[in-house]
């Protein structure tokens, strides 16, 4: 009988799922779902405050998630043929996992693993992608002196965690940016579904006739058109860059007024879409229906500012000099839909040679699998936990200057 398992990387906004051949050490099939804690809240700072007004509130968050999970494996097993699935591992966020660890699995015939977070609000998600990417460090380092001492991982969300590998000192910590990224507390924001305008491009730079053109998600291939409904994380990075490239908002994030980008020589269609009104303030128009607003653009800076600041404290706090770093590694799904150059441009990573800052995908789920599929690969990972320092940002005492430093774009 071949033998299975299933690593589950549960996001905040998505839960991946990898079907993994144990015997042959392979992954042979993927699924993904939205997080249906969704319909709770979009951010986790939502759902815990949901989950902390009753008892029944935290059961509901628990059922959601461990029914979806209990979903994808009864899929998963009704499609293997001769085989059975023998273990799970599960790696999350500390909120998420703090939800899943509130449901019993105990119908299900495999063993379920939970990987222990690093420490603070670092979770096992971190502690996976970081297992993956030190062994792999450790690895090239031996075989072809590569001499990557120094790496810097950011995986980058509502809850962005920052991890610092190196030869000698280990540390950790986690920014929280707030759900502005993934479209929380954006006026049009919304989660990167159909109808999120995903991207945006100015049709010919700053060239006189320069206008904002954008693409919505559509899963419908026969769809002819889609209405765009609001925006999502990727489409705000691309059009707060145009918006900097064509001087319609500024260094500090100031949103000009329609007359100001006039004298300043932003293109004309551009500063035609800058409108103002009593219960919006100032704001740009995207499309009929998706706009952006001054607020919005000041709700952006501080979730940047705190991610950049906290990459600052970190590597002040370890003794690291910003251009000692080899590499610097960008997890998730979100950091792999947004441009390193939009992530350099807004400040959010540090202005390095773009050969040196790598979108890594799914490294939680990728090191889950890894562990799932490798006996030994668990303690490992229980070890490097050890091994790694926390910091923790709300206590740290340079953080609001490194804070109030990285505000501008």
């Amino acid at each position: 009988m071949k033998e299975y398992g299933i690593a589950f990387d549960l996001g905040t906004t998505t839960i991946a799922a990898y079907l993994c051949n144990l015997s042959l050490g392979q992954i042979e099939d993927t699924y993904s779902m939205l997080n249906p804690q969704i319909e709770i809240g979009a951010d986790v700072l939502s759902r815990l405050s949901y989950a902390q007004k009753s008892a029944e509130n935290k059961d509901k968050l628990a059922n959601l998630l461990g029914a979806a999970v209990v979903d994808i494996y009864e899929e998963f097993a009704a499609n293997i043929e001769g085989g059975q699935i023998l273990k799970i591992v599960l790696v999350a966020n500390p909120v998420i996992m703090g939800s899943i660890s509130q449901y019993s699995f105990s119908g299900l015939d495999a063993k379920v693993i939970k990987l222990p977070g690093i420490g603070g609000y670092v979770g096992a998600d971190a502690l996976a992608a970081s297992y993956l990417v030190d062994k792999d460090r450790r690895s090239l380092n031996k075989k072809d002196e590569s001499n990557k001492e120094k790496i810097l991982l950011v995986d980058i969300g509502t809850n962005t965690e920052i991890v610092l590998l190196t030869d000698g000192v280990k540390y950790a910590t986690s920014a929280a940016a707030g759900p502005a990224m993934e479209g929380g507390n954006i006026a049009c924001g919304m989660v990167a579904v159909d109808g999120a305008i995903e991207n945006v491009k100015l049709t010919s730079g700053r060239m006189s006739n320069s206008d904002i053109a954008y693409k919505t998600i559509c899963t419908d291939e026969e769809a002819l058109f889609i209405e765009s409904k609001g925006i999502c994380g990727s489409g705000l990075f691309d059009l707060l860059c145009c918006l900097l490239e064509v001087g319609a908002i500024n260094e500090t994030g100031y949103l000009l007024s329609k007359e100001e980008a006039m004298r300043a020589g932003v293109p004309g269609r551009i500063t035609a879409r800058i409108l103002e009104d009593q219960s919006r303030g100032r704001y740009i128009k995207i499309s009929e229906s998706v706009y952006l607003t001054q607020e919005d653009i000041r709700s952006l800076q501080l979730a940047f500012a705190a991610i950049r600041g906290g990459i600052d404290c970190l590597l002040i706090e370890a003794g690291v000099e910003l251009d000692a770093l080899d590499e610097i590694y960008v997890a998730g799904s979100f950091g792999s839909k947004v441009s390193l150059e939009s992530l350099t441009r807004l400040n959010l990573l540090p202005n390095m040679d773009s050969g040196h800052i790598l979108q890594a995908g799914n490294l939680a789920g990728l090191g889950a699998c890894h562990i799932l599929m490798h006996e030994v690969a668990y303690q490992k990972a229980t070890e490097l936990k050890d091994e790694i320092k926390t910091l923790f940002l709300a206590t740290y005492a340079g953080f609001q200057e490194a804070f109030v430093k990285e505000m501008h774009f």
